[in-house]
């Protein structure tokens, strides 16, 4: 079947992944997840003693000789160190891998394909060398019959001991080779559960210990105060949650140069927040709009030189466009709220609270599995019309859609909306507006583009306030059970791997089986 494969891999050794699949990977086809989409490709490198299909997350490893060699093959895919150091280095060719050594990668191939999943350790980020195969089988199918006979060497003993049990356990432990045997039986068990189907497990985020289950209990249980961005960043990376909020692990804060999404968006609220203090106490509809101006560029040069060291962000070349385009955004929302607050009529919404901070307890019989949830943070803006009603507004740097919210993916105009209508009076809708995007969009929306407004949003009934107080009832729960999956939200496509802005990606580096498991848990919770 290996000689058919090799005959049918054209000239320029290129292969589609079902026709390469369907040759030499039969015998796991049902125990694993597809690497690639079905008209990807993927290359074939040959060298003198077998053949080699590099991936991403695997790679397929085939000898035609009945040993092994004795150092790396002389070949053009290996460079000087690699051949010095015995190490293949795939990521020299365009692949993304870790290093391998030889020795380990081969050894216990000889005629065989071995499935082998590289790795990296978690522990400052070293990349461990050495793997341990996932999955053995022969090409041809059928049970190995293993010779009973004692191992020529002790990587031999070692390899046999791992694959057959305790038929080599007492020839390993009379080697001396009791703690290597115990190690490299650890990590077959651990590539055992990442390439299993079955729930995620430990290696994959999911705690057990019951002392550690009690622990986070007691720390996130009843008497704590989550926040409601704090709760939209779990699904987006629980991993990346269980780093920052349970470990309190953070990475070096070295400023990047540009302004990223989360730098705007605190200009953006720092800004207004000043511009609504200093006009407390002074009617916004007595304003002009050339006074308007004025208070706006007069919040933004406050600590203009310090912005960068205070927000951690490098100044770059076009930091004066930006910080203009940002100036222009804040004026036109303010000229705004001007014509509102000059209009007479009794749907004319006035501005009343700008960063409000808010505390209460969700206790919707919506939260089946922990009853009720203590939530504290910080309304952006809360409105009232010539009848008294009040809406709440969550400002964005981006639009926010239906999908969103239904989805759970974004959770704060529900959840504040819910708690001023407990606090303070009836709230008629709540909302995300786009400050970068302030074109016109329904009749009571003002002369901003804002997301689907939620009306009414005390009433359980609606489906987005129902999608909500799920997602926040299952996040919790995740939490207090340690439940952490590697399950991002979305992929990014290009990459086939986390999206680039997480910064947790460095140390989780989650396989595509418990991405899968996971994503396939949320869905389903």
């Amino acid at each position: 079947m290996v000689a058919a494969a090799r005959r049918s891999v054209p000239v320029d050794r290129r292969v589609r992944w079902p026709d390469l699949r369907r040759y030499l990977l039969d015998q796991i086809e049902q125990r694993s997840v597809p690497l690639y989409e079905s008209e990807e490709s993927v290359s074939v490198l040959e060298f003198n003693h077998g053949w080699m299909v590099p991936t991403r997350h695997l790679f397929v490893l085939g000898l035609n000789e009945g040993s092994l060699p004795a150092t790396p093959p002389a070949d053009p895919i290996f460079s000087e160190r690699e051949r010095d150091n015995h190490a293949l280095d795939l990521r020299t060719h365009d692949h993304r891998t870790a290093w391998l050594q030889w020795d380990m990668l081969v050894a216990g191939c000889v005629d065989r394909l071995y499935l082998s999943r590289s790795r990296k350790s978690i522990t400052g980020g070293a990349l461990e060398s050495g793997l341990v195969p996932a999955s053995l089988f022969w090409p041809g199918g059928g049970d190995v019959q293993t010779e009973d006979k004692r191992p020529a060497s002790r990587r031999e003993l070692l390899r046999h001991t791992v694959r057959d049990g305790a038929t080599h356990g007492t020839l390993a432990v009379e080697a001396g080779m009791a703690a290597d045997l115990a190690r490299v039986a650890e990590l077959t068990r651990v590539d055992a559960l990442r390439a299993d189907t079955a729930a995620p497990a430990g290696y994959e985020g999911v705690l057990s210990s019951p002392t550690v289950l009690h622990r986070l209990r007691t720390r996130f249980g009843t008497d704590h105060r989550w926040s409601p961005s704090a709760l939209e960043n779990f699904p987006v990376c629980p991993m990346g949650f269980f780093a920052e909020r349970v470990l309190g692990l953070k990475p070096d804060e070295i400023p990047q140069e540009g302004m990223p999404p989360v730098v705007e968006g605190n200009i953006y609220h720092d800004a207004l927040e000043r511009i609504y203090g200093k006009l407390r106490g002074r009617r916004l509809a007595q304003l002009s709009e050339r006074q308007v101006d004025d208070l706006v560029s007069e919040v933004l040069a406050e600590g203009e030189g310090s912005r960068h060291v205070r927000l951690k962000y490098q100044p770059y070349p076009l930091e004066s466009h930006d910080q203009e385009q940002i100036r222009r955004n804040l004026i036109q929302l303010m000229l705004a709220d001007l014509e509102d607050a000059d209009h007479l009529a009794s749907d004319a919404w006035m501005s009343m609270y700008h960063e409000k901070w808010m505390e209460w307890i969700e206790d919707s019989d919506l939260l089946q599995k922990t009853g009720a949830v203590r939530l504290g943070g910080i309304a952006d803006r809360i409105d009232v019309d010539g009848e008294g009603n009040l809406r709440v507004i969550d400002y964005k740097r981006s639009g926010k859609t239906r999908s969103d919210i239904e989805r759970g993916k974004t959770l704060q105009a529900v959840l504040y909306g819910r708690a001023v209508h407990d606090l303070m009076g009836p709230v008629a809708y709540s909302a995300y507006w786009n400050v970068r995007n302030l074109e016109a969009r329904g009749p009571r929306s003002g002369a901003r583009r804002t997301s689907p407004e939620i009306v009414a949003p005390h009433n359980d009934a609606d489906p987005l306030v129902e999608a909500v107080l799920e997602q926040l009832d299952h996040i919790v729960a995740d939490v207090t059970d340690g439940r952490f999956p590697s399950a991002p939200r979305q992929l990014d496509r290009t990459t086939l791997a986390c999206a680039p802005w997480c910064g947790k990606a460095e140390f989780c580096q989650p396989s595509w089986r418990s991405r899968n498991k996971g994503r396939r848990r949320l869905k389903s919770a």
